[in-house]
C-alpha cells in the first residue's frame, strides 16, 4: 500500500512538473522573442536618431561651406583685385592705397559672414602682395601657393588642413601648383567653431566625435569627453560605402559604439560613445523581463 502510495505521488509530481512546462514554455519563448524584438527596436531607432542628429549637421555644414566657396570664387573676379593684378605699375599711389582698401573691405564682408571664417586673404603675385581682412597688406605669402599644392587632387569643399590651419582656396587661373597662377583667393577657418559644434555630440562621458576628409584621412576637427580614440582606429572596423552606419567595437577594455554619416562634398562624420550608456535601458528592461517571468 505504501508503495502504491509512492508510485501515485510520483506519477503525480511529474504531472504537475509536466503541465507547469508545458504552461510556462511559451511564456520563456514570448520572453525571449520579446526581448529580442525590444533590443532590435532599441538598436533600430537608436541609429535612425543618431544618423539624423549627424547628416542634419553635416548637411548644415555642407550649405555653409559652399556658400563661402561662392563668396571665394566672386573675389577672383573683384575688381579691385584685377586692377591691382594688371595695373599696378601704372597706378598712383593714391589708386593703389585706394584699391587695396576696397578688396581688403570685400574680404572683411566674408569674414564678417560666418561664424567659420578667421581670416580671408588675396595673394597677388604680379604686386608680391597679400591683402588680408585681418593684418591688412603684406608682402606676399608663398605658403599660400602651397596651400594650393596641398589642395591637388581633393574632391569636395577641399577644406585642407595645413599646419594645424584649415584653409579653403583657389586661384585664377586654376592651377594646381600655384606656379602659374596670377593671384589666390583664401579663406582661413577658425578651428574652434568646429571643435564646439562637434561638442554638441558628446553628451556622455568618454565619448567623441571627428570631422574626417576621407580622401587623405586628415583629421579636420576633432571634440571628446574624457575618452580620445584615434579615428583610424574606428574607421578600421567600418565598411565606408553608404551613407552612414553604424557598429560595436572595442579598444583596449573600452567597448563603443560609433555611428557615422558621409557627405560627398565634406567628407565623414563620425561619432562614438560607450556601448554600456547606449544599451542600460535595455539591460534595465530584460532584467525586468525575467523578474516578472520568474514571478
Amino acid at each position: 500500500m505504501l508503495s502504491f502510495v509512492r508510485r501515485f505521488n510520483i506519477s503525480l509530481f511529474k504531472k504537475i512538473i509536466t503541465l507547469f512546462l508545458i504552461v510556462l514554455a511559451p511564456i520563456f519563448i514570448l520572453g525571449i522573442y520579446i526581448r529580442n524584438w525590444g533590443a532590435n527596436t532599441v538598436q533600430e531607432e537608436l541609429s535612425k536618431s543618431s544618423t539624423a542628429q549627424i547628416e542634419f549637421y553635416l548637411n548644415q555644414l555642407e550649405d555653409e561651406i559652399e556658400r563661402l566657396k561662392i563668396l571665394q570664387y566672386s573675389c577672383l573676379n573683384d575688381e579691385h583685385l584685377n586692377r591691382l593684378a594688371v595695373q599696378y605699375s601704372i597706378m598712383s599711389p593714391y589708386d593703389i592705397v585706394s584699391n587695396m582698401r576696397q578688396l581688403q573691405a570685400r574680404l572683411m564682408t566674408i569674414v564678417y559672414s560666418s561664424s567659420y571664417v578667421e581670416d580671408v586673404s588675396a595673394n597677388s603675385v604680379s604686386i608680391d602682395k597679400t591683402v588680408s581682412s585681418d593684418r591688412g597688406v603684406d608682402k606676399i605669402d608663398p605658403k599660400g601657393y602651397e596651400r594650393i599644392k596641398a589642395a591637388a587632387g581633393l574632391k569636395g569643399a577641399q577644406i585642407i588642413r595645413y599646419e594645424d590651419g584649415l584653409y579653403l582656396t583657389t586661384a585664377y587661373p586654376l592651377d594646381n601648383s600655384g606656379q602659374n597662377s596670377n593671384y589666390v583667393i583664401e579663406v582661413k577657418l577658425n578651428p574652434e567653431v568646429f571643435k564646439e559644434d562637434l561638442k554638441q555630440f558628446n553628451i556622455y562621458p568618454d565619448s567623441g566625435s571627428f570631422l574626417i576628409d576621407l580622401t587623405n584621412s586628415n583629421e579636420i576637427a576633432m571634440a571628446s569627453t574624457g575618452r580620445s580614440l584615434q579615428p583610424h582606429d574606428i574607421l578600421s572596423d567600418f565598411a565606408i560605402s553608404g551613407k552612414s552606419g553604424t557598429d560595436l567595437g572595442k579598444i583596449d577594455d573600452y567597448r563603443y559604439y560609433s555611428v557615422y554619416a558621409r557627405s560627398d562634398y565634406l567628407s565623414l562624420l563620425l561619432r562614438y560613445l560607450p556601448e554600456n550608456l547606449v544599451f542600460t535601458p535595455m539591460q534595465n528592461f530584460t532584467s525586468w523581463l525575467w523578474i516578472f517571468i520568474l514571478v
